[in-house]
């Protein structure tokens, strides 16, 4: 026997085993007398049916010793072998007797059940059909085939065997039960639940059929009756964890979030130490959008275990939600350093840096993910956005067309698109870009006013003009769409238009300042100075200080010739900007107009005094002198004017008016040259030249300039 023990001690026995039953049937007997040996077998006998099976075993191995072919010692032997797990051993002795009795029906069960304890379900599988063959089996023979079948994945056949059994019996709940374990692993869920329900019709409250019953309804989607089979165990106390945990599954599938957080809840309370279950309660409360108990959750996790990324990852998740980006941030962070490919949390840490307009390291981190996932669009639409957000344009709509070419249907991304476009100073691809969204919705007003804008922005004005057409028509009571509308006719110089567009805004919103402003601009552009001084004075009413308006009202006032309420309008704007050149600049201008020379002048002075290098003052101060007979003063102010602009030809022509005032006609043909050298075109220099030559009585001279002043065009 001591070669049966070294077979016995792991070793594939498969190797030895026809040699060992050679030894066994030939190995030299060792005479017993037969009183002896007859009272071994029936004491050994007694021992096993006492479960005292060693015993009974050294009994039996004394009987063969003796007598080595003695076939129901053998089957003794092995039955003690079995029932002492030494399943290797008992497989060899049986096969010595299945040499002996090929049809021994208990000898193939007997090896079938060691076969079995091995796991060499295929084997144990050929000698249960053996026992079934020779008419020798029983159900219990045929439940075992069913049984070997399911552990060799033989589902089909399984179903079919356990099929047959209940043909015999109906009522066999074993095998009613098997049947649906075998249709379950066949996707027949429906039919399994058939015989799951079989089964429960002869014990409603088992247990393993219960749990059956639920995993074949969950299969089919019919959450709320897996639901009550679930309750059914629970209810009858016989419940354990496992079975706690899929009812918490099933009411996740039902959508009772809250029921389920309770059960995980209730588990950890059982076992504080199974983070399994705290991670669960976690993913339950952010369903629910508890993220503030969720992260708390997910907190103990990662303090328990800081290697488990997934809780790491789902802490982020409920930081995102709670809008702390930065604690969310460093959770992804954490999971890409332990798993640097994953998209997942690369993904998340993109969009939590973007809301951190950490723009930079949101576009590396889009980059990781597109380079393992090129077809991410979600991550390729962040990444057109990240490349907007610092001013890459160019890259920017790059990235959006890419995006666009697998999503074409994004509006906003198009809308993006066009609008980097137009940073990127191209507005005719924007426009085109605009035109793709109105064609998917005509009715988009934001597509309009974007189109309208870019239009406007390239002066197709006219086209611009279309796009307002669309706004209003889709919505008439728009009234910033009528403000706009207001200013593309301004660009038009169709100033008549814009005021009934401004008024419909005013009508709308009376206090509307800045639509005020535009009216009057509009009605002093329409030459309605009136109207326009109005508007002003409404808008002054409500903003007194405001230097553009009151400016403008200036100007409508000039236009009427109202000299000095000008002159109020700008003084009002002097006491704000009192040293702005051109404020004063305006106002000599006014008070000159007025015939106020004195006031006039000092105001030129004391804007010369801001501003002297200002050409255009110097000229104006020239012209004022001159026209108060102060000519050498006036030529002095036109020599700085000339000075300062590298030769103005006005500067000139009035210098030269200046020195012939002064007889010094020479000198003022001199300036008229220069001024022709320039301008040779110039019919009021030819002219002015010609009346000088007159003058000096050089009249062949003078005719000649006067022909020139004739050829060049009209006089002034």
């Amino acid at each position: 026997m001591a070669g049966m023990k070294w077979i016995g001690s792991g070793t594939d026995l498969a190797l030895f085993e026809r040699d060992e039953v050679d030894t066994l049937l030939k190995q030299e007997p060792l005479k017993i007398d037969a009183w002896s040996e007859t009272i071994l077998n029936c004491r050994g006998t007694a021992l096993l049916h006492l479960g005292r099976y060693a015993e009974a075993l050294a009994d039996f191995e004394r009987v063969l010793k003796s007598d080595p072919g003695n076939i129901t010692t053998l089957k003794q032997y092995s039955a003690a072998l079995i029932h002492l797990g030494r399943h290797d051993e008992a497989n060899i002795s049986l096969d010595a007797v299945l040499k002996r009795e090929p049809h021994n029906t208990i000898a193939h069960l007997m090896r079938a059940e060691a076969l079995e304890s091995l796991g060499r379900y295929g084997d144990a599988l050929a000698h249960l059909e053996k026992a079934l063959g020779t008419g020798g089996g029983d159900r219990s023979t045929m439940h075992r085939k069913g049984t070997a079948l399911m552990h060799l994945a033989r589902y089909a056949e399984a179903a079919t065997a356990f099929e047959a059994i209940l043909d015999i019996n109906p009522g066999d709940t074993v095998a009613a039960r098997g049947r649906g374990e075998a249709l379950m692993h066949l996707g027949n869920y429906a039919e399994a639940l058939g015989c799951f329900d079989r089964a429960l019709e002869e014990d409603p409250v088992d247990r393993e059929t219960l749990l059956d019953r639920s995993r074949a309804l969950e299969r089919l989607g019919r959450y709320e009756e897996a639901l009550r089979s679930i309750d059914q165990v629970l209810q009858a106390g016989t419940g354990d964890a496992g079975t706690l945990t899929r009812k918490a599954w099933l009411l996740e599938e039902l959508g009772r979030y809250a029921e389920a957080a309770d059960c995980y809840e209730a588990l950890h309370e059982a076992d504080p130490g199974a983070r399994g279950d705290l991670l669960n309660l976690g993913i339950a409360l952010a369903t629910l959008g508890r993220y503030e108990e969720a992260a708390e959750c997910f907190r103990q996790v990662v303090e328990a275990d800081p290697g488990d990324l997934f809780a790491w990852f789902n802490r982020g998740r409920a930081l995102e939600r709670m809008g702390q980006y930065t604690d969310a941030a460093e959770c992804y962070m954490t999971v890409t350093a332990g798993r640097p490919g994953d998209t997942g949390a690369c993904s998340a840490l993109a969009i939590a840096l973007a809301e951190l307009g950490r723009h930079q390291e949101a576009i590396e981190y889009s980059d990781r993910v597109l380079a393992s996932d090129a077809s991410n669009a979600a991550i390729m639409k962040l990444r057109a956005e990240m490349l907007e957000a610092v001013g890459r344009h160019r890259e920017a709509t790059e990235a959006y067309e890419r995006y666009l070419a697998a999503s074409p249907d994004d509006r906003d991304a198009r809308m993006a698109l066009g609008m980097a476009l137009e940073r990127d100073g191209r507005y005719g691809d924007a426009i085109r870009h605009y035109a793709l969204v109105l064609k998917g919705d005509e009715h988009d007003v934001e597509a309009w006013y974007t189109l309208e804008s870019a239009l406007a922005h390239m002066g197709r004005y006219e086209e611009a003009l279309e796009c307002s057409n669309g706004i209003i028509e889709a919505n008439p009571e728009n009234q910033a769409a009528w403000q706009r509308r207001g200013e593309i006719l301004m660009w038009l110089g169709r100033y008549t238009e814009a005021v009934t567009c401004f008024e419909k805004v005013l009508d709308a919103d009376p206090m509307d300042t800045l639509t005020q402003r535009k009216f009057g601009e509009a009605n002093e552009k329409a030459g309605r100075y009136e109207e326009a001084i109005a508007a002003y004075a409404r808008v002054l009413d409500r903003e007194p200080a405001n230097v553009e308006t009151l400016y403008a009202r200036a100007s409508a006032l000039i236009h009427l010739g109202r000299y000095s309420e000008a002159i109020k309008s700008i003084d009002k704007i002097v006491v704000i900007l009192p040293e702005d050149p051109a404020i004063l600049f305006m106002r000599g201008a006014v008070l000159e107009k007025a015939g106020r020379y004195d006031d006039a002048l000092a105001s030129y002075e004391k804007a010369l005094q801001v501003a002297p290098k200002n050409a255009a003052i110097w000229s104006a101060t020239g012209t004022l002198l001159d026209a108060l007979g102060r000519y050498p003063d006036a030529i002095r102010a036109f020599d700085t004017a000339i000075d300062l602009s590298n030769g103005d030809i006005h500067a000139w022509l009035c210098k030269g008016i200046a020195f012939d005032r002064l007889g010094r006609h020479d000198r003022a043909i001199a300036c008229f040259d220069n001024v022709l050298e320039a301008a040779p075109d110039y019919a009021w220099a030819w002219y002015l030249r010609g009346r000088a030559f007159d003058r000096q009585g050089k009249f062949a001279d003078a005719a000649e300039c006067f022909g020139k002043a004739l050829e060049s065009g009209d006089l002034p």
